[in-house]
C-alpha cells in the first residue's frame, strides 16, 4: 500500500470518538507527507527554519498561509 493510501486510511478511520492522541497522530503523518512531496509547503517550512522531526504536535504545524496558493504554481 503507498504511503498516500495508507493516510488517507488513517484519516478515513478518524471520528468524534477518536482520541486527541489518534487525531495527533494522523496529523503528523500528513504534515510529514506534505513536507517530502509538496515542495511549496517545503521551502515555507524551511524558510521559517522549522525542523519538521522536532514537530511533535498538530499544534506546531505551521499553517501555510492561502496567498501562497495564490502566488505559486
Amino acid at each position: 500500500m503507498s504511503i498516500l493510501k495508507d493516510i488517507q486510511n488513517k484519516v478515513f478511520k478518524l471520528n468524534f470518538n477518536s482520541s486527541d492522541d489518534d487525531f495527533n497522530l494522523v496529523a503528523l503523518d500528513v504534515f510529514n507527507y506534505q513536507v517530502q512531496h509538496n515542495s511549496i509547503y517545503k521551502a515555507y517550512v524551511s524558510g521559517l527554519k522549522i525542523n519538521p522531526e522536532t514537530i511533535e504536535h498538530y499544534t506546531q504545524i505551521p499553517f501555510l498561509p492561502i496567498e501562497f496558493f495564490k502566488t505559486k504554481k
